[in-house]
C-alpha cells in the first residue's frame, strides 16, 4: 500500500478575497498568490464544462489550505449543519483558547458558542469552540488537554 500524505485542503468560496482575508485573522499567511485558472484541461480534470476559477494557496505553519472561487460554473452556495454527511470543518490547535476567543470575537467572529470544556477522549481537560468562515464552514479552535501529546503519541 502507498504511504499518502496529504498536501492540502480545498475549499470553494464565494469570494476568495472575503474568505483570504478572514483567514488572515487566523494567523494565514498567502503561500501562492491568486491566479485564474481556465481552459479544456481544466474542465478534464474537474469533470465539469466552461471551468474559469480563481485560487490561491494559504498556509498555517506549513499545513496549506487552498481557496478556490468558481467564476464559471458558478455553484450554490454552502448550506449543511455539522451533522450532514461530507459536511467540513477546518480545526486550529491554540495555546490560548479563551484569549483567541476574546480578541476573535471583538473582530466580529460569530462563534456558536463560548469555549467548551472537553470531558473525555484524547483532547480531556481541554477546550474547544466553533465558528464559521464567511461561506458558512465550519471553523473550530481547539485548545487540546494535557495529555494529548501522549495520547497522540502512539499513532
Amino acid at each position: 500500500m502507498p504511504s499518502l500524505q496529504i498536501n492540502h485542503f480545498g475549499i470553494s468560496v464565494r469570494d476568495i478575497e472575503r474568505s483570504t482575508e478572514f483567514y488572515k485573522l487566523l494567523g494565514a499567511e498567502i503561500a501562492v498568490e491568486t491566479a485564474l485558472f481556465s481552459g479544456p484541461k481544466m474542465d478534464k480534470g474537474l469533470g465539469l464544462e466552461g471551468v474559469e476559477l480563481k485560487a490561491c494557496m494559504i498556509s498555517f505553519g506549513g499545513s496549506l489550505v487552498e481557496l478556490l472561487e468558481y467564476v464559471s460554473p458558478v455553484g450554490d452556495d454552502y448550506a449543511s449543519i455539522n451533522a450532514n454527511v461530507g459536511a467540513p470543518h477546518l480545526a486550529f490547535q491554540v495555546d490560548d483558547i479563551q484569549s483567541l476567543y476574546d480578541s476573535l470575537s471583538d473582530a466580529g467572529f460569530n462563534f456558536l458558542s463560548e469555549p467548551v470544556l472537553i470531558e473525555d477522549g484524547p483532547f480531556v481537560g481541554g477546550y474547544f469552540v466553533y465558528s464559521v468562515d464567511p461561506d458558512g464552514i465550519s471553523v473550530e479552535l481547539i485548545q487540546p488537554g494535557p495529555g494529548f501529546a501522549s495520547a497522540i503519541a502512539s499513532l
